[in-house]
């Protein structure tokens, strides 16, 4: 009806107007987009540098933890050595049923 009242040819200028018209929607959508992705890209450096800042106290925590376990494992290395010292294992001899073995 619209197109009987106008004509075809406004009703394509207005096709083409709407056309246009979403176009310009859509590259407004993307300036946008890239305007946040900007913003976004520009905090990166900040939040690298705290990352590597982080992940080196995390190391260094780390390789405490392991100087401090490997400390800990030749303690309880040498507990065991010590524990063992009165100790004295006979091989080849018999063992009575009453008798305190402790």
């Amino acid at each position: 009806m619209l197109e009987e009242k106008l004509g075809p040819s406004v009703t394509k200028r207005l096709d083409n107007m709407q056309w246009h018209f979403t176009k310009l929607k859509n590259t407004e959508k993307s300036i946008n987009f890239l305007d946040k992705f900007d913003e976004i890209v520009g905090r990166l450096p900040d939040e690298n540098k705290f990352l590597r800042s982080e992940n080196q106290c995390l190391k260094g925590e780390v390789h405490r933890t392991t100087n401090l376990m490997e400390q800990l494992n030749d303690n309880f290395s040498e507990l065991q050595q010590y524990s063992r010292r009165d100790y004295l294992e006979l091989r080849g001899l018999l063992v009575c049923e009453r008798e305190d073995t402790n």
